[in-house]
């Protein structure tokens, strides 16, 4: 019975840090709760709510993206031998480091910085049978210590810290502060590099999912002030779509030797098309070495990644040949566009 009353204290301490979005401290209390009361159904679906909140559902598709895994587990086979000391950041369920660990590697240093993913991934590495070559850090890599958390500078980074817009989850810092800080001079990094390609797009479709004018009979314009003003993820190829230019190359990354900095550019482009302009579509080619390369582009149905979506302020009405002017504004990490005819 004590145990009980305690255990309901921690399921409502646990909704008390979950209400103020304090997700790691409400996951402790219902795990708190499910270690006095182990049958405790309240406390695990509470325990599995909170999960949900720090645990993003791609991490599922991507571990079923056949492609990206194939592609990584080849090029890793190539790079890694058993004299290699590998980094992985943002490892989630620990793949990249086993496909290191399977390879070869020596020693395989990786970080996780939710917590919860973490431990699952440590889990998972054991059960594979990878726990002595294999650490795991619930850090960012950029607060590990050099002579402290790893004993000296690595051979390779592999990372796959990366969204549908190619930078937004911070591969640019990432890389930079591993190359300064954790690499040896000309250490090898998986993906070595990146294009990033945009096209004008024409899609009410796309345009509907963050604008609207009236819901029955209603003028709910005022909503508009809500919308998204940066990128988000689609899938072009299951909405009603047009693209109305060329796709052009807005920018190219080499992971090893650029400094990665950001950048604001003009680029010329020009409609191919007559049409409705409602936004800017964005996606990469991403090269894992120099004979391997996997595109998140809207004809490759295939890939976990979705295109990325800029949506413009208003619709840019163009004829086909109008030439117009596409305003890149690279930052650490997102792209961002404005469009001039």
């Amino acid at each position: 019975m004590q145990d009980s009353m305690a255990a309901q204290d921690y399921i409502h301490a646990g909704f008390r840090s979950f209400d103020k979005a304090q997700y790691s401290d409400a996951l402790n209390c219902f795990s708190q709760a499910m270690a006095l009361e182990s049958g405790n159904t309240a406390a695990a679906e509470a325990y599995n709510l909170t999960i949900q909140m720090v645990v993003p559902r791609y991490h599922f598709n991507m571990l079923n993206d056949i492609e990206r895994n194939e592609q990584y587990d080849r090029v890793i086979r190539r790079v890694v031998n058993t004299q290699t000391t590998v980094l992985d950041v943002g490892t989630g369920s620990g793949l990249l480091s086993m496909m290191a660990a399977r390879a070869g590697a020596e020693k395989i240093y990786t970080c996780e910085v939710v917590s919860p993913i973490a431990e699952v991934a440590r889990q998972v590495v054991a059960a594979n049978g990878f726990k002595d070559r294999i650490q795991v850090f619930a850090k960012k890599s950029d607060e590990l210590i050099l002579g402290v958390d790893i004993p000296q500078r690595l051979d390779i980074l592999i990372t796959e810290t990366i969204d549908s817009a190619l930078i937004g989850e911070g591969i640019l810092p990432i890389i930079k502060h591993a190359r300064e800080y954790l690499l040896k001079p000309g250490a090898r990094i998986v993906p070595q590099g990146a294009t990033v390609f945009a096209a004008l797009l024409e899609s009410e479709t796309v345009r509907k999912m963050n604008h609207v004018e009236r819901a029955v009979g209603f003028d709910v314009s005022g909503f508009n002030q809500l919308a998204t003003q940066g990128a988000y993820p689609v899938r072009l190829g299951m909405l009603n779509h047009r693209l109305l230019s060329e796709p052009i190359e807005i920018c190219r990354f080499n992971f090893e030797t650029d400094t990665l900095e950001g950048g604001r550019y003009d680029l010329p482009i020009v409609a191919n098309s007559t049409g409705s302009c409602h936004a800017i579509a964005f996606w990469f080619d991403l090269y894992l070495d120099d004979t391997t390369t996997i595109s998140n582009a809207p004809h490759n149905p295939k890939t976990h990644w979705k295109q990325a979506i800029q949506c413009l302020p208003a619709p840019v009405a163009l004829n086909a040949g109008q030439p117009a002017k596409l305003t890149v504004k690279q930052e650490v990490s997102k792209f961002g566009f404005d469009l001039q005819c």
